[in-house]
């Protein structure tokens, strides 16, 4: 199996540009054009999204910001105050 190698430019939130090289498949990159041809979508964005979707997939074991639990103010302040007394 031969793969080749596909850089693609994103642009984070913050603006800066990064760019990456992956290597793909010869299939997946024949699909991948033929699904451009027929869209007109980047090829890029394509591997964009599937990156976007793994991400999500597994954002329960990536770390980062936890979600703030659904509860009342008064007790979510509560338990910040008891949690500076700690």
């Amino acid at each position: 199996m031969q793969h080749m190698a596909i850089s693609i430019t994103t642009k984070p939130a913050m603006g800066k540009k990064i760019a990456t090289t992956v290597y793909i498949t010869e299939d997946q990159q024949a699909k991948l054009k033929a699904l451009n041809e027929q869209t007109k979508v980047p090829v890029a964005e394509y591997i964009r999204q599937g990156i976007d979707s793994v991400l999500n997939q597994h954002a329960h074991i990536i770390p980062g910001q936890l979600d703030l639990p659904l509860m009342a103010p008064d007790v979510f302040s509560n338990q910040l105050l008891n949690l500076n007394k700690k």
